[in-house]
């Protein structure tokens, strides 16, 4: 298990296109409601799910390429409150800090690098607080377990109700402070390879 989160309560949450109850999201406060209530309704305090999954409700003209739309999710999110503290699942050097203020684009995006058993690859956390800037500064070197960040408000975080946007890239190819997190149906096996599902680093089996 990791310390992403102290995920001591929380449950799945599908907001793939396959549920129904999404056809009636129709902004970031309607999505805000609707986890909330399923929190509430098996008293968790944290909702995960995402990665892979095909989400219609991305409506931003970021997630359009070449006319086809980008919603095929390439990370692990875990919804909580504003201010929730998030913790390094392992060790890091951190690559970048960058603020990606378009409209649901990442907000505060913070991009670490890590070494296990002689591989290179990269994690990025999006929608963070902006107190991000304050923490870290490239090269600087966290340890596993230690506090990285606070998950950022709306007004913070590219718009969004308040998650974390947990990826692991492979390669970033030449990208810094930003990297795809949704891909179209015709990359996904491209992505899906270069982004392999965070699940298991982060989320305990039960």
């Amino acid at each position: 298990m990791s310390d992403l989160v102290a995920l001591n309560s929380y449950m799945h949450i599908d907001l793939s296109d396959r549920n129904a109850d999404l056809n009636t999201i129709r902004n970031q406060s309607d999505l805000a409601q609707y986890v909330t209530d399923k929190k509430k309704r098996v008293n968790k305090t944290f909702a995960y799910g995402g990665y892979g999954e095909k989400r219609t409700f991305y409506q931003s003209q970021l997630f359009q390429y070449v006319g086809e739309a980008r919603n095929i999710h390439l990370a692990l999110d875990i919804w909580a409150e504003a201010g929730t503290e998030l913790f390094t699942p392992l060790d890091a050097e951190v690559f970048s800090i960058q603020y990606n203020n378009k409209s649901l684009d990442y907000g505060h995006t913070l991009i670490l690098q890590h070494f296990e058993m002689g591989k290179k690859f990269y994690s990025l956390a999006g929608h963070l607080s902006a107190s991000i800037g304050q923490l870290w500064k490239k090269g600087d070197e966290i340890k596993k377990s230690q506090f990285m960040a606070q998950i950022g408000d709306i007004n913070e975080n590219g718009g969004w109700c308040p998650h974390v946007h947990f990826q692991l890239i492979l390669d970033l190819h030449g990208n810094i402070g930003d990297y795809p997190g949704v891909c179209s149906e015709v990359d996904k096996e491209f992505y899906f390879n270069n982004c392999p599902d965070p699940t298991p680093l982060i989320i305990p089996k039960v």
